[in-house]
C-alpha cells in the first residue's frame, strides 16, 4: 500500500503526470480507502487512514458501487486508478460527476425521499378534502371553498421559499469553511494543505447534513402536532365565528389546521430534495429526482383526494397525525444509530457515534411529540365531544335551551336532530341541522313544518333520492315521515341520469343547504336529464332560495335563465308576500305543457276522536290529512305571491356542466343566509353540534 503511494506522488512528468500529482494524495488514498476495506487490512499510515476515511464520505455513489474485481484490477496500473478515483470523488477539482438511472434509484430511495413520498399525498389529500368539512357547520358550505385551494397552494410555497433560505444560510456558511486554493505542487506541503481543507470541508458538510435532517424532523413534528391538536383549537376558533364573520373565519381558522400542514409539508420536502454531502451526481440526475418527487407527490395527492371523499374527520386526522409522529420517531432511530438518514451501507459506517448517555437522553426527549400526538389522539377518540358519533353530556349541558336528540357524522357531515326548549309562539320546535343550516323542521306540538314552501309540492305519492342515508333515517324516526313509496341512497345527479325513461307525472327537486344548492344538479344537462324521467306532461317543481334584490339576483336570474332554455313554460312564486328583496326560498313550476292550478279546497280533517283511534290502531294518518292552518293557508294563497320581477332573458348566465359558476353568484345570498342563522339560533347552538 505504502509503495503503491509513492509511486503516485512521484508521478510529476508530463502533462498528464502533473495533473495527476495535485489530485494523487485524494485519489490515491481514496483508493486506498476502498482496498483497506476489502482486504482487511490495516494502514500503517496515519495520514493516509485520515484521508482516506474522509474521503469516503466524498465519494460518489458510482465510484462507491464499485465491485471488488474492478479496484483490485485498477490497482494494477497507478495512472488509471488515479483517474478512476478522480473521476468520482475530486469535484473540487473539475472532474465532471456520474448522471446514471443507478445513481437516480439510489437518490429517491433514501429514507427522507420515499418516506415522504408516502406519507406527503396521504396527509394533503386527506387534509385538504376534510379541513372544509370540519369548516361547514360553523360556516356553511359556500364560504369554505372561497379561495381555500390557492391559499393552501400559497402555504406550500411558503414552506417552500422558506426551505430555500434555509438551504441557502446553511450553504452560505459551508463556503466559509471551504478549502482555499492552492498553485504549489509541493508533495508534502501541498498535501497536508489539501488534507486540512478537506477535513474542514467535510466537516461543514456534515454539520450542513445534520442541520437539514433536524429540520425535516422538526417539520415533520410540527405536523403532526398541528393535526392532533387540531379539533382543540378549531372548536376555540369556532367560539369567536361570530366576530371574524364567514368570509375571513374560516381562513383564520385554517391557519391553526390546513395551512400550517401544508406549508411544513412543503418545507420538508424541498430539504429532503437537497443533495448531502456525500452526493455527489451530476445536475441532470439531481433535477430528475426533484421532478421526480414533486410530480410523485402531486399525481398521488390527487389520487388520495379523489379516493376516499368520504367518511368521518376525526379519526382521519389523528391516525395521519399518529403516522407523520411515527415517521418522524423513525428518523430519529436511524439518525440514532447510523449518523444520517438514509439507507445504512459503506458510505455512513465512519459515521456512527459512540452511544453515551447523554446521546440516548437526547433520544428519549425528542420523542415528546409522538407521545403528545398518543395522547390528544387518545383524548380525541374517546373523550372528545366532537369526535363523538352519538350524544354525550357534553352535549346537553344542564343549562343549555336545546337538547340534542340524535347526531351522526355522514356522508354530507353532521346531521343532528335538536329540541328548542325556548317555546316560539306558544310552541317549540324540533329541527333537523345539516352543518350551517336547517333541512328540515317542525312544530312540536302539532307537527306542521316550519318551512311553508314545503306544502306547496305536498300531497303525492313519491319516490325519494337522498344521498345521506342518516338524513333517510332520522326523518323517520324524529319527524313522522312517511314511508315512500321508494327510497334511493344516492346522489341526485347519478340517480337522474340512470333512471327510468318517462316515468313520472311530477319531479320535486330540493337540495339546498348549507347556504346555497349544489351547482350541478341546476346545470342545463341536469335539467335534460330531469326531463328525460318525466312524462311529456310532467311537472318539475324546484325549490331555490335567493333575493330579487337587483344587487343579490345574480345566481336567481341565472337559474331562471336556464330553467326557461330547458322547459317552454316555468312560473315563479316567493315564500312570503312581505319584502321582495329579501332572501327566502322560492318554489318554480316548470314543464312543456301550460301549467294550471286547481283552486285548494282543505281536506275534511279526522276528528280528534278518530286521531287518537289511529294511534292506539298503530295506524297511519298521512301528512296531507292531518289538521294544519299553516297550510291551509300556504295552498291557498300562494298563487298570490308571485316573483315580482318578470324574466329576462337578457339577465343572468346559462348553467352548463363545462362552465358552472352557480357556487361564486351564491356568495351574496350565503351570507344573508349565514346571519339569518346566527339570528334564528344563538352561537351555542352552532358551535354545540
Amino acid at each position: 500500500m505504502k509503495q503503491r503511494k509513492r509511486g503516485n506522488q512521484s508521478s510529476t512528468n508530463g502533462k498528464d503526470h502533473g495533473d495527476l500529482a495535485a489530485d494523487s494524495p485524494v485519489a490515491s488514498s481514496s483508493a486506498n480507502s476502498f482496498h483497506s476495506g476489502l482486504s482487511s487490512a490495516v494502514n500503517t499510515s496515519a495520514a493516509t487512514t485520515t484521508t482516506a476515511s474522509t474521503q469516503r464520505l466524498y465519494s460518489s455513489s458510482s465510484s462507491i458501487s464499485t465491485t471488488s474485481s474492478s479496484i483490485n484490477s485498477s490497482l494494477a496500473d497507478p495512472v488509471p486508478t488515479a483517474k478512476s478515483a478522480k473521476s468520482g470523488s475530486s469535484l473540487r477539482h473539475g472532474a465532471k460527476p456520474m448522471h446514471s438511472q443507478t445513481m437516480l434509484l439510489e437518490l429517491l430511495l433514501t429514507v427522507p425521499r420515499a418516506s415522504l413520498i408516502i406519507i406527503t399525498p396521504l396527509v394533503a389529500g386527506m387534509i385538504l378534502r376534510v379541513a372544509p368539512s370540519m369548516m361547514e357547520p360553523i360556516y356553511g358550505s359556500i364560504f369554505i371553498e372561497d379561495y381555500f385551494l390557492e391559499y393552501s397552494l400559497v402555504s406550500v410555497g411558503v414552506g417552500v421559499v422558506l426551505a430555500m433560505i434555509y438551504t441557502f444560510l446553511l450553504g452560505s456558511h459551508r463556503q466559509s469553511l471551504s478549502p482555499r486554493p492552492s498553485s504549489s505542487t509541493n508533495n508534502s506541503g501541498t498535501a497536508d494543505h489539501v488534507n486540512d481543507d478537506e477535513r474542514e470541508s467535510i466537516a461543514a458538510g456534515l454539520r450542513k447534513d445534520a442541520r437539514l435532517r433536524k429540520g425535516i424532523i422538526i417539520c415533520l413534528d410540527i405536523c403532526a402536532l398541528f393535526l392532533a391538536s387540531s379539533f382543540f383549537t378549531t372548536h376555540t376558533m369556532f367560539k369567536h365565528s361570530g366576530d371574524f364573520g364567514p368570509w375571513r373565519g374560516p381562513h383564520l381558522t385554517q391557519l391553526f389546521l390546513a395551512y400550517p400542514v401544508l406549508a411544513s409539508l412543503g418545507f420538508a420536502n424541498t430539504l429532503a430534495c437537497v443533495l448531502r454531502s456525500y452526493e455527489r451526481v451530476h445536475v441532470r440526475t439531481w433535477m430528475s429526482c426533484v421532478l421526480i418527487q414533486i410530480g410523485s407527490i402531486l399525481g398521488l395527492t390527487l389520487v388520495v383526494f379523489q379516493m376516499a371523499p368520504l367518511g368521518q374527520n376525526c379519526p382521519r386526522v389523528y391516525t395521519s397525525a399518529i403516522l407523520v409522529a411515527v415517521i418522524s420517531g423513525l428518523h430519529k432511530m436511524l439518525t440514532f444509530t447510523h449518523g444520517e438518514v438514509a439507507l445504512p451501507d459503506e458510505r455512513l459506517e465512519s459515521r456512527r457515534k459512540p452511544k453515551t448517555a447523554a446521546s440516548r437522553a437526547s433520544l428519549v426527549m425528542s420523542f415528546i411529540p409522538l407521545v403528545l400526538v398518543l395522547a390528544m389522539a387518545a383524548q380525541n377518540a374517546t373523550r372528545n365531544p366532537q369526535c363523538q358519533g352519538g350524544v354525550t353530556k357534553a352535549h346537553n349541558p344542564v343549562s343549555g335551551n336545546y337538547t340534542i336528540l340524535a347526531r351522526n357524522e355522514s356522508v354530507t357531515g353532521w346531521i343532528s336532530v335538536v329540541d328548542e326548549h325556548i317555546r316560539r309562539h306558544d310552541l317549540h320546535i324540533r329541527v333537523m341541522r345539516a352543518g350551517h343550516s336547517l333541512i328540515g323542521g317542525m312544530y312540536a306540538e302539532n307537527g306542521d313544518s316550519i318551512f311553508g314552501t314545503f306544502y306547496i309540492p305536498e300531497g303525492v305519492l313519491v319516490d325519494v333520492v337522498e344521498i345521506d342515508p342518516v338524513v333517510a333515517d332520522y326523518a323517520s324516526m324524529y319527524f313522522d315521515w312517511p314511508k315512500p313509496h321508494q327510497l334511493f341512497i344516492q346522489d341526485g345527479r347519478q340517480y337522474i341520469k340512470n333512471g327510468p325513461e318517462g316515468k313520472y307525472d311530477y319531479v320535486i327537486h330540493d337540495v339546498f343547504t348549507g347556504g346555497g344548492v349544489p351547482p350541478s344538479l341546476f346545470s342545463l344537462e341536469a335539467l335534460h336529464e330531469i326531463q328525460r324521467i318525466m312524462k311529456p306532461d310532467g311537472v318539475l317543481s324546484m325549490n331555490m332560495v335567493g333575493s330579487e334584490h337587483p344587487d343579490k339576483s345574480q345566481a336567481l336570474n341565472s337559474v331562471r335563465r336556464t330553467l326557461h332554455a330547458a322547459f317552454e313554460h316555468v312560473v315563479g312564486f316567493k315564500e312570503s308576500p312581505e319584502d321582495q328583496d329579501a332572501y327566502q326560498n322560492m318554489v318554480f313550476f316548470a314543464s312543456q305543457k301550460p301549467i294550471e292550478f286547481e283552486k285548494y279546497v282543505a281536506p275534511q280533517y279526522p276528528t280528534d276522536e278518530e286521531l287518537e283511534q289511529l294511534r292506539e290502531g298503530n295506524g297511519y294518518l298521512p301528512h296531507a290529512l292531518r289538521p294544519s292552518v299553516m297550510r291551509d293557508w300556504v295552498l291557498d294563497s300562494f298563487e298570490q305571491w308571485p316573483l315580482s320581477t318578470p324574466y329576462d332573458a337578457s339577465k343572468g348566465e346559462l348553467i352548463l356542466d363545462r362552465n358552472n359558476t352557480l357556487n361564486a353568484m351564491q356568495r351574496v345570498g350565503a351570507e344573508e343566509h349565514w346571519q339569518a342563522m346566527r339570528t334564528l339560533l344563538p352561537l351555542d347552538f352552532w358551535v354545540n353540534y
